[in-house]
This record gives C-alpha cells, sequence and structure tokens, in this order.
C-alpha cells in the first residue's frame, strides 16, 4: 500500500514538474507569420495573444460594410481613410453619407454650389442648386423673346436689350395713343412718334 502512495506521488510530481516546464517554456506568438517578433510563456500565451500589435481585428466601420481585417497596430490609420467611413456633405446639407458614395451624392446633392445659366450674358451670381428657379424666374440678365413673337419676332435677348429692341421692333403693333391719330407705329420708336405727333398736346 505504501509503496502504491509512494509511486503515485512520484507521478504526480513527475506531471507537476513536466506541467510546470510546459507552462514556463517560450513560444513564439500565433501572429509571428504576421510579423510578430514576440516570444513568450506558453501560460502568458494569451494574455499577449489579446492585445498583440500584429493582431487581425475588425474595422470600426465594419458595421456600415467594411469587411477588412487590419492588424490592430494600423487600425486607426485604417479607419481614417476606410472608405466606409461616414462624412457630412460637403455642400452642408445636413446629411450623413459613406466616402465611397460621397462623389455621387455631391454630383446630385440640392445644396450644391452652380453658376447662373446667364453667366455668359454677365451675370455671376452663384447659389444653391434648389434656389436655381428662384433666380433664373428673376435674373436681369436672362433671356426673353421679344414680346411680339406672336407677330412673327424671333429675336431673343437679355432683359435690358430686348426692351431697346422693342421699341423699334419692325413686328410691333403699336398705335398712337393721341385722340385723332391712331398712326400704326410699326418699326418706329413711340417716344420718338409722339414728340413730334401731329396730335400731340402742347401747351398754349
Amino acid at each position: 500500500w505504501q509503496d502504491r502512495v509512494r509511486t503515485e506521488r512520484m507521478d504526480w510530481e513527475v506531471r507537476l514538474r513536466l506541467s510546470c516546464a510546459a507552462a514556463t517554456k517560450l513560444v513564439a506568438c500565433e501572429n509571428q507569420v504576421w510579423g510578430c517578433p514576440s516570444q513568450c510563456r506558453a501560460m502568458d500565451q494569451k494574455q499577449h495573444q489579446d492585445r498583440c500589435e500584429f493582431r487581425l481585428v475588425d474595422c470600426t466601420w465594419k458595421k456600415v460594410g467594411c469587411r477588412e481585417r487590419p492588424h490592430a497596430r494600423v487600425l486607426e490609420q485604417h479607419a481614417t481613410q476606410c472608405v466606409h467611413r461616414s462624412v457630412s456633405c460637403r455642400w452642408q446639407c445636413g446629411k450623413t453619407i459613406l466616402v465611397k458614395d460621397q462623389e455621387q451624392h455631391e454630383e446630385k446633392c440640392d445644396w450644391r454650389t452652380v453658376q447662373c445659366e446667364n453667366a455668359d450674358e454677365g451675370c455671376q451670381q452663384q447659389f444653391p442648386l434648389r434656389n436655381s428657379l428662384q433666380h433664373q424666374t428673376a435674373c436681369p440678365f436672362r433671356k426673353l423673346p421679344c414680346s411680339f413673337k406672336h407677330a412673327g419676332c424671333t429675336e431673343i435677348a437679355g432683359v435690358a436689350v430686348i426692351s431697346e429692341h422693342e421699341k423699334t421692333c419692325r413686328y410691333s403693333q403699336h398705335v398712337c395713343t393721341f385722340q385723332g391719330c391712331k398712326q400704326n407705329l410699326q418699326g418706329q420708336d413711340p417716344e420718338e412718334h409722339k414728340a413730334r405727333c401731329e396730335w400731340r398736346i402742347v401747351n398754349c
């Protein structure tokens, strides 16, 4: 009986020594293949793996679609360049978009800055696209057709120019307003006619 106890104790001591030797044996990091040069005791291996800078980790933007798994040591750098990161529209429309969708969004954003379509006529105004119609309908450089288009005139010009054109448009149907005259002033300047009209009212 005593011999058996002695044998079991010796076996236990051997196993203990072997276990301690295994636990204190230096082993390479599992991330050695990724470049980690560290060696640690087997008993400390898990603790090292959990904080090893060469371990693969999920991207910060995984929830919005990124499937990249960078090394822990470059995670921050990757996150600041990841195409799945969120950014604000540069036109300040209030929307938050992913970098990968940024160009497409900003090309169509109603808040993007556009130039007046009458720039060639002299208008230098710039405004958000959403205000374009409001500006174009009141732009002093907008082009208008002649008021006598219905009579055959094809002239189209800026507001100021078309106003002068209409005074002498050969398609105009102006009639002198002085009682007794009623002359058709087509193609004439109405003001010039009134200044010399025989039916004009003058002071005695």
